[in-house]
């Protein structure tokens, strides 16, 4: 600044660099089987300045949806993430019917219907069907 005299006033300000974005990562978990429900994993944010606070701290037993996790920090900055839980998979369903033995010296059998429901390629725990002697025969 220079005044009528010829005086003059000379101030240096600095403008420092901008703080690093607010980053971190929201990781979901989907549900497998039928019944269950997703979860999501916040990283520890980096960047910003001061204290990171997020806005939505539900992470666990999340039922389907868009979650949106928003970090805020000192000066109000903020970063968001959203991310989707898909609704866990239809029960798996079939049916098992026994076939009984009509005369002394035959064995039953079981007819297995085609699963409905659940994920991929669905698969028993055993593929005795036939040629069944008497007792209890469990099909998961």
């Amino acid at each position: 600044a220079t005044d009528a005299n010829g005086c003059t006033k000379s101030i240096t300000v600095t403008i420092n660099a901008a703080p690093d974005a607010i980053a971190f990562t929201a990781t979901p978990t989907q549900p497998k089987c039928f019944g269950e429900k997703g979860s999501v994993v916040l990283s520890t944010p980096t960047g910003g300045t001061g204290n990171i606070t997020f806005n939505n701290t539900a992470t666990t037993d999340l039922a389907s949806g868009d979650y949106t996790y928003t970090a805020t920090d000192a000066n109000g900055c903020t970063k968001s993430i959203t991310v989707t839980i898909n609704a866990a998979p239809d029960a798996i369903a079939f049916t098992a019917t026994p076939t009984q033995p009509k005369c002394a010296g035959e064995k039953g059998s079981v007819v297995l219907s085609t699963p409905t429901g659940g994920t991929g390629t669905i698969t028993f725990n055993t593929t005795a069907t036939t040629d069944l002697a008497a007792g209890e025969y469990t099909y998961t």
